[in-house]
């Protein structure tokens, strides 16, 4: 069996919160380059340009920071005059906006894709017929005897083991007893020494020794099933999220705000669980992405969207230096608020919560 080293599945989190970012960024560029617009940059990444390659009319780049990425559009800037019909600044309003909107989509359709892939994969349950383990539960005796996921129990206590039921008998009726147990990892016979907890269930004392079993898949949906469950979890996470908001805001509901470091935190312990955790996850988060960015504050997507609302009902832009200003005032009180919440998140880390 595979065991994925903490470095890898932390590398795991990081690409896969990177990926949410770029597949954001891929929804403007397709829409910019539907739209008839001309696309310099698309870089994954902020920062500086570590590689670069031109491909058409556009540059393909990585950049130095992993976690964003961009989109650079000609005539954005709002300062700025481009004689280029092709220029953001010189299409309709309506354009703009399908192109700013498209970011926020396309999380919404990847997080609906994700939701759709676990359901077409079928729930997860217990493998009661054979011994192997699923999983250790961290504290339990099993992991401080040294057990791990993968390992087959022969034998307990000189009794042969072969089903997860034959494994709860002999265990059960040994809390706090040493017990010698009889394992299989790697095709190599181990034994180890542990004695189980005694747990009090139903009125009943019996030992554990915190293992879980292997879990089998069942028939998951079809395709077109799935993917109507996907949208209908992605609008159900939506609802959840903008109603968590309205308590927020009305102080029925502390704020917990997670930053990179956090997410990623959470991602990381999502892949140490399986492939299937850490794509729910990874589907909640770019719901998360995709509301955030539609909220109307400057330099975000929204923003830019309440710009351009209020230019359709004007029928004339905003003044460019007021816009610009606006934006960049509030990217810059983003960029602070990322930092305050990566400094708390790393506390967190560090103090053990």
């Amino acid at each position: 069996m595979f065991h994925m080293t903490p470095i890898l599945t932390a590398l795991i989190a990081i690409l896969a919160l990177a990926a949410l970012i770029v597949f954001h960024e891929l929804g403007h560029f397709l829409l910019a380059r539907l739209a008839g617009m001309k696309v310099e940059r698309f870089s994954v990444g902020f920062g500086p340009i570590l590689a670069r390659k031109q491909v058409g009319e556009t540059e393909w780049a990585v950049s130095a920071l992993p976690l964003g990425g961009y989109v650079k559009i000609a005539g954005m800037d709002p300062t700025e005059e481009h004689a280029d019909p092709r220029a953001y600044n010189n299409k309709p309003p309506w354009a703009r906006l399908l192109v700013i909107g498209a970011g926020p989509l396309a999380n919404y359709l990847l997080a609906a894709i994700l939701f759709a892939i676990v359901l077409m994969m079928g729930p997860l349950v217990p493998d009661t017929s054979r011994s192997d383990i699923g999983d250790v539960v961290p504290g339990m005796p099993a992991e401080l005897a040294g057990l791990e996921r993968g390992d087959r129990i022969v034998e307990i206590g000189g009794v042969p083991i072969e089903t997860w039921l034959d494994l709860q008998e002999a265990v059960s009726p040994r809390g706090g007893e040493e017990t010698d147990l009889l394992i299989e990892r790697d095709g190599a016979l181990l034994e180890i020494t542990l004695t189980p907890n005694e747990v009090e269930i139903q009125g009943m004392v019996v030992g554990q020794i915190g293992i879980v079993p292997h879990g089998k898949r069942t028939d998951g949906r079809p395709p077109l099933e799935a993917l109507v469950g996907g949208v209908t979890y992605t609008w159900d996470w939506n609802a959840r999220i903008i109603t968590a908001l309205g308590n927020i805001i009305t102080g029925r509901e502390k704020a917990e705000l997670q930053g990179p470091v956090g997410i990623i935190r959470e991602t990381n312990r999502a892949a140490e669980e399986g492939i299937v955790p850490l794509l729910i996850m990874a589907a909640i988060i770019s719901v998360h992405l995709a509301l955030f960015n539609l909220l109307p504050i400057p330099a975000l997507d929204g923003g830019r969207l309440v710009f351009l609302l209020l230019e359709l009902v004007r029928r004339k832009p905003i003044n460019a230096k007021i816009e610009l200003t606006v934006h960049a005032v509030g990217f810059f009180l983003l960029i602070g608020l990322i930092l305050v919440v990566t400094f708390k998140d790393v506390g967190r880390i560090f103090g053990g919560s």
